[in-house]
């Protein structure tokens, strides 16, 4: 037995030893493709990062460029602002006496071992005194730079030390009764020494007492700027000459940080209505004025400070594909109190509207310095008309009246007064530039009343899907007449409701109110008429000919299905089917003379609406909306539309606004009155209720 343990030991012994090697052998060989690598196939590399540990690199500033309208009315603008912070330490004084005391021992080491504890602390409070002048000096300094005195700077420093020393007591306060219930709660008796405790650990510094605080704050770019050279010297301190020279900061614990505020000028306004030409019942002498918040929110967007994520890889991928990558990086990338576009033209526009920082390089092993420029971001321009803009705004504000529910707007689920939310958007048909777009209500509204839903963030101009309504009818007479489904001159007689046999479905809206018809006579009306009175059974019958293909063709040829990519925000893009997107059974005949009325399985945008009206108005030519101007003229692409089919069109959007058509008057309880009464303008529209 003792022989097989004497063979069995060295055999243990071996195995480790082997087991060691191993491992030994493993870790070099490691080292060595390392080495291998860092010498061989990432030498290159390791030399730009050995270089780069050797350029010291300092950034100025750069400025956003600005959204202008299609007048050059500044829209978007940088409010030029820097903050002068101080570490809340050097505001308390902590800063002069910790520092005094390890600074000291370096300042005077040659004498410091033999120097007995008196003669120590005289040093001390000779190089207090010192430091304590150099911060004095930098409230000299910034008093003098910015044209304020001392002593309103010295009382903003002594409102912070108060500020923070009441919430330091009130959180102390609060630890302290927390702590103690916990030991109550846990059965421990609690002593007088356990109280004492306890309100010594409550005392533990808050980060308030920690952080650095703005001291003055909007300042201008050329005190920011020199401030922020200023921050970065130093003064050397060699009081007796018996030991080292120090540096410390010239100005001790500042931090100069770039605070520029994205503005919008014109977005708040009053805009002056003309009372005299509203609705009886609103009317008045002189004008109303409408105080407006947010104005153009939904295409101007916002800003918000630091970048996120999504952000940063995006202005990688941005900056990689320019012109001098490795340079446009440095001074393009994020830092992390960057203004960032996050909605509307803000965010679309960003790589366009951001620009580059300037950049001071030293390098630290030859002296070579470098310096770039800051490059200020590019202007923006917007084919929108930011005083039509505010006007049609101030139309859809609640407080006109106009907007809002009312006695004489006819029977309605909502009591009087409700404000009633929408869009609009105005389009100049000669080039597809939208004008004005407007959707309410805006977030500012919203925060201005105290009331915060999504609704507000979306832009029902683009991003909010509708029933497209009556308005559809003056579209589809020439898309039937061009697909051969129906003949001009023709007429369709109203009988009330489509399908003989049943009075219940595919109704005329004049006989469902009323119980009569447009053809009270037997006589056919014909399209133009059909267009002017809003004659459901005129235009079920054109969708019953036209059938699911090709009113889907028809609806598709407009626009539907596509969106815009405004750069405004999400867009929908209309649909055919189902809202939830579920693959059934295809598209019926009577899902066909729904459509033709703007009902069934079919919704659009208002801008869509806007552009397919403007595309009937050229005739079967449509050119892209657009928000931004880029020098590039409008595409023009024809839809194919038959030009006497147009023609009758046209002629019935003039009908449906002059005498005897639905968009002529609104009826009060003491008579009705003209809709559109502003002398001088033609106007042809259509009604449209879904």
């Amino acid at each position: 037995m003792r022989r097989k343990l004497r063979r069995l030991i060295p055999s243990m012994f071996h195995r480790r030893l082997l087991l060691l090697g191993s491992t030994l052998a493993l870790g070099i060989a490691i080292l060595c493709l390392q080495l291998l690598r860092v010498t061989t196939v990432n030498h290159d590399i390791a030399i730009v990062e050995a270089s780069q540990a050797l350029v010291q690199r300092q950034w100025t500033p750069t400025t956003r460029g600005r959204i202008l309208d299609r007048r050059g009315r500044v829209l978007a603008i940088d409010r030029p602002a820097f903050t002068f912070a101080v570490d809340f330490r050097v505001l308390t004084g902590d800063w002069t006496e910790r520092n005094a005391r390890r600074l000291a021992p370096r300042l005077h080491h040659r004498a410091w071992e033999s120097l007995p504890v008196p003669g120590r602390e005289t040093l001390i409070a000779n190089l207090s005194e010192r430091l304590e002048e150099q911060v004095q000096s930098m409230w000299n300094e910034l008093a003098e730079r910015t044209g304020r005195d001392v002593v309103s700077i010295e009382r903003e420093r002594d409102n912070i030390l108060a500020r923070v020393d009441r919430m330091h007591e009130s959180v102390s306060e609060a630890r302290n009764i927390s702590m103690l219930r916990d030991l109550a709660r846990s059965g421990h008796a609690i002593s007088q020494r356990d109280r004492e405790d306890t309100a010594d650990r409550a005392r533990a510094p808050i980060r308030e007492q920690r952080d650095v605080h703005p001291i003055l704050s909007g300042l201008s770019d050329d005190i920011g700027f020199a401030l922020l050279q200023r921050a970065r010297e130093v003064v050397t301190l060699g009081l007796d000459g018996d030991g080292d020279a120090i540096t410390i900061p010239v100005f001790p614990g500042a931090v100069v940080t770039d605070t520029a505020q994205r503005v919008y000028p014109l977005s708040d306004v009053t805009v002056e209505v003309d009372a005299t030409r509203l609705p009886g019942p609103l009317r008045s002498e002189g004008t109303v004025a409408v105080d407006l918040r947010g104005v153009g929110w939904h295409v101007l967007g916002e800003t918000r400070r630091g970048p996120r994520a999504e952000d940063i890889d995006r202005r990688q991928v941005y900056l990689a594909g320019s012109d001098d990558a490795e340079n446009r990086e440095l001074r393009g990338a994020y830092r992390r109190e960057d203004l960032v576009g996050s909605r509307g033209v803000e965010w679309s526009a960003e790589h366009q509207l951001r620009g580059l920082r300037g950049m001071l390089q030293r390098n630290l092993a030859t002296g070579d310095r470098s310096s770039a420029p800051p490059t200020p971001g590019r202007d923006v321009s917007l084919t929108i008309d930011f005083a039509l803009q505010q006007r049609v705004r101030a139309a859809m504000a609640p407080e006109l009246g106009l907007c809002m529910t009312q006695p004489w707007h006819g029977p309605s689920d909502l009591p009087d007064g409700v404000p009633l939310n929408g869009a609009a958007v105005v389009i100049d048909v000669d080039t597809g530039e939208i004008l004005a777009m407007v959707s309410t209500p805006t977030p500012a509204n919203e925060v201005e009343e105290g009331v915060w839903t999504p609704d507000p963030l979306v832009n029902r101009v683009v991003a909010a899907g509708y029933p497209p309504g009556s308005i559809v009818k003056a579209l589809m007479l020439p898309g039937a007449v061009t697909r051969g489904r129906y003949a001009l001159g023709s007429g369709i007689v109203c009988t009330g409701h489509l399908l003989p046999n049943r009075p219940d479905l595919f109704r005329c809206w004049i006989y469902k109110r009323y119980n009569i018809t447009h053809s009270p006579s037997g006589d056919p009306i014909r399209a133009d008429e059909a267009i002017k009175v809003s004659c459901n059974i005129f235009f079920y019958e054109l969708g019953r000919r036209l059938g699911p293909d090709e009113i889907t063709d028809l609806y598709q040829s407009f626009g539907v299905g596509r969106t815009f990519d405004l750069g405004v925000g999400a867009e929908w893009a209309g649909s055919i089917g189902p809202l939830d997107g579920s693959v059934g059974a295809p598209l019926t005949t009577s899902d066909a003379i729904l459509m033709a009325i703007g009902q069934g399985p079919v919704t659009w945008t208002p801008l869509h609406a806007a552009d397919a009206y403007a595309t009937l108005a050229r005739g079967g030519v449509h050119l892209a909306p657009r928000v931004v101007r880029d020098g590039v003229p409008p595409r023009a692409e024809p839809v194919e539309l038959n030009q006497s089919a147009v023609n009758t069109a046209l002629a019935g959007l003039r009908l449906s606004v002059s005498k005897g058509g639905t968009g002529y008057d609104i009826a009060f309880e003491d008579g009705r009155e003209p809709i559109f009464n502003v002398p001088g303008v033609t106007v042809w529209g259509k009604t449209g209720t879904a």
